[in-house]
């Protein structure tokens, strides 16, 4: 049976910001690591093996006081371009607030009305 593909969320601790790891990732090792905003840009686990290891990068990244609160969540997509949150929650997450906020910027588009095929 094959793995669901997934890809380690957190906060960043600066801003608070949903941030995706990012990097090149074997069943051995990661390299190149960093986080992005762009769920797009992340790095994807397809084995057991990688998930222990990004996680485990990731919580070297809590340590080193960069991120918060790390997790793996499952996407879906065949191409980098076209990954996606697979539940309702992180993509709500992926997309940013679905209201507009205080200092007045718009909010980014709300998945639920902008998915097709929910």
């Amino acid at each position: 049976m094959k793995e669901q593909a997934k890809v380690v969320t957190a906060n960043r601790l600066i801003d608070g910001a949903v941030v995706y790891m990012t990097g090149t990732i074997t069943d051995k090792a990661l390299h190149d690591m960093g986080w992005s905003e762009d769920i797009k840009a992340s790095v994807v686990a397809t084995s057991q093996e990688q998930e222990s290891i990004m996680l485990d990068q990731a919580n070297t990244a809590v340590t080193n006081r960069l991120i918060v609160e790390p997790y793996l969540i499952p996407v879906s997509g065949k191409t980098p371009t076209a990954l996606r949150a697979t539940t309702l929650r992180e993509r709500i997450r992926a997309q940013g607030p679905t209201i507009r906020l205080k200092d007045n910027r718009k909010p980014r588009p709300n998945p639920v009305t902008s998915e097709k095929n929910l």
